[in-house]
């Protein structure tokens, strides 16, 4: 069972919609350097100080972005043999190339279960219960549907 998308965009939609966020961020990004030519050229202290602490804020930021990022790349070469293990026990393909229930068993992870095929590899415990959907009421032959929380039949 594949997952679709919904409807996606088309180009010229996703640009009507981001066209605001687009004009504002450009009206921005040339009002600080005309603060600081205007100022220059009419010897404006008001609009140099706009200019300045506007360049201020924009280099506080951009040092903020750097540390987080470096962090970032930091935590990540940090965690990345856990990670990697972590990924070739969670690798949901291994259960993709067997077939029906003996599928289902794979996904269905060891740990907190009995496995009903002991001879094929499971996802492990650690694994997040992401690549199995479970049906909560199932319809059997006869009209019969059976609640898969209590078992309850229903006609």
């Amino acid at each position: 069972m594949q997952k679709e998308l919904g409807h996606v965009p088309g180009f010229f939609v996703s640009l009507a919609l981001g066209a605001p966020r687009m004009l504002t961020t450009i009206l921005l990004s040339v009002a600080v350097p005309l603060c600081g030519y205007f100022g220059a050229k009419r010897n404006d202290l008001r609009m140099l100080c706009c200019f300045f602490g506007c360049n201020c804020l924009h280099a506080v930021v951009g040092a903020m972005v750097l540390v987080v990022m470096l962090a970032m790349l930091l935590m990540a070469d940090f965690v990345a043999p856990e990670l990697e293990s972590w990924l070739q026990e969670c690798d949901p393909t291994v259960c993709t190339k067997l077939e029906g229930a003996a599928q289902v068993d794979c996904l269905g992870g060891s740990g907190w279960r009995t496995v009903a095929y002991p001879g094929v590899r499971h996802l492990g415990p650690t694994c997040p219960m992401v690549f199995l959907e479970c049906i909560r009421e199932l319809e059997v032959p006869g009209g019969i549907v059976v609640d898969a929380d209590d078992g309850a039949k229903k006609k």
